[in-house]
């Protein structure tokens, strides 16, 4: 199974439980009951790719949802000034 995550990891596979299991030949069931297993693809889910096509910067989900987050509540915060502004 790690071989699997790291030759998908390689080759810009998609890293998920159902991605892995399939490039295993494995049911996602298998790897819902061996938690180490499943441990291991939740980690390189998070992990940036190793190939970069594009030429650009490189960027996890961890980072992808904290900026999401700071954006909501930049945007919650400007809502009243709008409102405020529009009276």
């Amino acid at each position: 199974m790690a071989d699997t995550l790291t030759g998908a990891a390689q080759n810009g596979s998609p890293i998920n439980v159902s991605g892995i299991a399939l490039q295993a030949g494995a049911d996602r069931a298998f790897l819902y009951r061996h938690h180490d297993l499943l441990a291991l693809v939740h980690a390189a889910e998070v992990e940036p790719s190793a190939q970069d096509p594009a030429g650009a910067t490189l960027v996890s989900r961890a980072s992808l949802q904290a900026d999401l987050a700071n954006a909501q509540a930049r945007n919650t915060r400007l809502v009243p000034r709008a409102q405020q502004l529009a009276r």
